[in-house]
């Protein structure tokens, strides 16, 4: 392999036509595009069969192509009784080692017979198709004919409508970056908002029970429980009945004496939550004058709850709630 430099100093003309080509592909891209410079190569209807071009640069296949001028084509007229579409082209041809570039128009066939009301107007029974043009051509292949079609004109009879741009004008980069610029708070917002969400649902998902749909049980550990040490809630639920068993659950030496002390124990998924609210009462093995119950919400939330005198101890508390759901 033989390297070349080319964006350099050799002391006698080196750069070929191939090489800066190859280069402008690099950075625009493989393929054709309108250059967002000059009048983009807008369209002007001047007359029933002329249709004016205005300035514009495009690449084809890293081809740089610029007209500092506008230039008039004609449109063939159309037939009373059909329909056709017409092309305008920006025309790349190689003929030995000369290469070129022309405006053209390449003419539709013509498409007729009845027409159908449609739209407020009649038109032909039979919709125009474009013509073939070399527009998958490409240079990198050896091909000596390249389109780039810039305007689609229809002609309904002999009337033509208004010039459709076919090829897109090309954003720059300086208009990507600042796009990209523009919604960087935007993006960061939203990561701000993913991040809170994961953080939600994984706290939610710690705090859901244990599920038994009749495929398996499965034991976790919630808050403080330890299921290690045999301290655990599980839920089995089948054919519209769940079961709710408290095992070995101990509470927390502070939640306080008397009244409505409790600590939450976690949440059932809403297609197990029970028509009402429920309280059931739990054993307690202890010796101090307090006792426990369980408490399941209609929105599925699970408490477990003290009444009594400050517990000296952490006692074990057991028991089962049983509901419809």
């Amino acid at each position: 392999m033989a390297l070349e430099l080319v964006t350099t100093h050799t002391g006698s003309p080196h750069v070929t036509a191939a090489q800066a080509a190859a280069w402008q592909a690099g950075v625009v891209g493989k393929g054709k595009c309108v250059l967002d410079v000059l009048d983009n190569f807008k369209s002007t209807q001047v007359s029933a069969n002329q249709v004016t071009v205005g300035k514009g640069a495009a690449v084809i296949d890293g081809r740089l192509i610029v007209s500092e001028q506008a230039e008039t084509v004609t449109i063939e007229n159309g037939s009373q009784t059909g329909q056709r579409n017409d092309l305008i082209c920006i025309r790349y041809q190689k003929q030995g080692s000369q290469e070129s570039a022309s405006l053209v128009v390449v003419k539709g066939e013509t498409t007729g017979g009845g027409y159908d009301y449609h739209g407020g107007r009649y038109r032909p029974s039979d919709e125009a198709s474009d013509p073939d043009t070399h527009k998958n051509n490409s240079i990198f292949k050896g091909d000596e004919i390249v389109d780039l079609p810039l305007w689609r004109v229809r002609l309904d009879g002999i009337q033509a409508d208004k010039p459709e741009r076919i090829t897109p004008v090309m954003t720059t980069l300086k208009d990507a970056a600042d796009t990209v610029k523009a919604h960087t708070s935007d993006i960061a917002t939203v990561k701000s908002g993913i991040a809170g969400i994961n953080s939600d649902v994984a706290s939610l998902r710690s705090r859901v029970l244990s599920i038994e749909d009749g495929t398996g049980s499965i034991f976790e550990k919630l808050g403080e429980w330890n299921k290690a040490n045999g301290e655990y809630l599980r839920l089995a639920c089948r054919n519209g009945v769940a079961i709710l068993e408290v095992r070995g659950v101990t509470l927390p030496l502070n939640l306080g004496p008397w009244g409505h002390a409790y600590t939450g124990a976690g949440w059932i998924p809403e297609k197990y939550c029970p028509k009402q609210w429920i309280q059931v009462p739990l054993c307690v093995d202890t010796g101090d004058p307090w006792v426990a119950c369980v408490q399941v919400g209609t929105d599925g939330n699970v408490k477990v709850q003290k009444r009594g005198v400050e517990a000296k101890a952490k006692h074990p508390t057991w028991g089962q709630a049983v509901w419809f759901y």
